[in-house]
């Protein structure tokens, strides 16, 4: 007996339709739940470093460094055992000259320690500056 190609999807097509519908159920599932984000403003303030380089974490979840935007961040919740708050960055490159932190546009993502008064960020190859927050930005 030999079947069409329309009548072989008429056969096949409610298992796509249930293949799909559980690959979205799995993915759905998979996604970190909002509560697991922590409210931006416990960490939102500007910071700066030994060396006087400035780094503003702003409320809206942007990242400025020196005075450019260069990136986004979310807050992520502690997990008792494990960390305390970590910053998410993502979408920024960093870059170290001398004793100067560069910051831009870019692809990389990273997760920072931050606690009420100092953020330790960490980028590569192995840079790691540890920031102290300022009562107010200047």
């Amino acid at each position: 007996m030999k079947i069409g190609f329309s009548r072989l999807i008429w056969y096949i097509s409610p298992l796509l339709v249930i293949s799909f519908a559980a690959i979205g159920l799995i993915r759905s599932n998979t996604k970190i739940a909002p509560d697991h984000y922590a409210d931006r403003n416990i960490v939102a303030g500007c910071y700066t470093d030994l060396n006087g380089n400035h780094i503003n974490l702003a409320s809206g979840g942007t990242i400025t460094v020196a005075g450019k935007e260069v990136g986004k961040y979310v807050l992520l919740s502690p997990v008792p055992g494990k960390h305390g708050y970590l910053v998410e960055a993502s979408d920024l490159s960093l870059k170290m000259r001398e004793s100067h932190l560069w910051g831009s546009r870019g692809d990389d993502s990273f997760f920072w320690d931050v606690d009420a008064n100092r953020l330790k960020v960490v980028f590569a190859p192995a840079n790691t500056l540890v920031f102290t927050k300022l009562d107010r930005c200047s």
